[in-house]
């Protein structure tokens, strides 16, 4: 009996052991960690580090400190490590140190300019003069357009803007225009957050490329130069991809067209076209 009774303090004592490590974890509070990396040490002389915590993770360490108040113990990967006290922030002070790293999260964020990178395509429901060319050109065409696009978003001076890069081309009968353009559009206000956006863009237009073809009467080349206006709303499709959709006001006017001489068309190619753009547009953010 004696002997029983023995046994069994030494197997609580044994098992009081084993956890005695962990007691100190039992008792425990939440912690930020506010050092751009905290090491992690294995044992409380913090003899050997065996990894780090980045700046606002939260944590659970035990309430005691150890080694004269230097360090905490905390569980990782189920295993007690320690985390200097310096390094961390706990106890009533946590909900302060809390906004604090949110707003610097928020800072850093606000400091990283959103850059895209785009493919377009849609119509573009032009308005042409088209004196002196009656029989050949209707007033209106219907152009096909395609493109690339960059944006820039600079989130904490609240400005963006967008390049494109696209070429048209319209065909009535016999009579083809196309015309290839450069348009530099900056942000004029409007509604931004992180799933939707709701912009006005401005800008001018550069044509270094505008072909008029007439059958096999002639082939002319030229320039234009002109200005865009409009809206554009953009969808968030996941965290990179996102879908956009906008209509523009453009006008283009064109020289440097001249015709060669003819008894039947004017001396050159004087005209304008001004009209609305539709185009849908996939992006991708980097």
């Amino acid at each position: 009996m004696k002997n029983s009774y023995f046994y069994k303090i030494f197997l609580f004592a044994n098992f009081f052991c084993l956890i005695f490590p962990f007691s100190s974890t039992i008792s425990a509070t939440w912690a930020i960690v506010k050092s751009d990396k905290a090491n992690v040490y294995s044992d409380i002389e913090m003899s050997s580090v065996i990894g780090f915590i980045k700046r606002g993770k939260k944590i659970r360490v035990g309430e005691v400190p150890k080694n004269k108040g230097k360090v905490l113990p905390l569980i990782l990967n189920k295993r007690v490590v320690y985390i200097e006290v310096k390094n961390i922030q706990y106890g009533d002070k946590i909900d302060t140190t809390r906004s604090v790293l949110q707003k610097y999260k928020d800072k850093e964020l606000m400091s990283k300019p959103i850059k895209r990178i785009a493919l377009f395509s849609g119509t573009y429901i032009g308005f042409i003069d088209n004196e002196g060319f009656d029989e050949e050109l209707s007033e209106d065409l219907i152009f096909i357009t395609a493109g690339m696009r960059g944006y820039y978003n600079n989130l904490s001076s609240k400005s963006s803007y967008r390049v494109s890069l696209s070429s048209s081309i319209a065909q009535e009968k016999d009579a083809l225009i196309s015309f290839l353009d450069i348009a530099i559009a900056k942000g004029l206000g409007g509604l931004k957050s992180k799933y939707l956006d709701f912009i006005f863009f401005g800008g001018p237009v550069i044509a270094p490329y505008v072909e008029y073809k007439q059958g096999d009467d002639f082939k002319i080349t030229g320039q234009a130069l002109g200005l865009e206006a409009g809206a554009e709303i953009r969808f968030s499709m996941s965290s990179r991809m996102s879908f956009h959709l906008g209509a523009n006001y453009q006008y283009l006017k064109f020289f440097n067209m001249d015709l060669p001489d003819n008894n039947f068309y004017p001396e050159e190619f004087d005209s304008h076209i001004n009209g609305v753009k539709i185009l849908g547009t996939l992006s991708y953010s980097y």
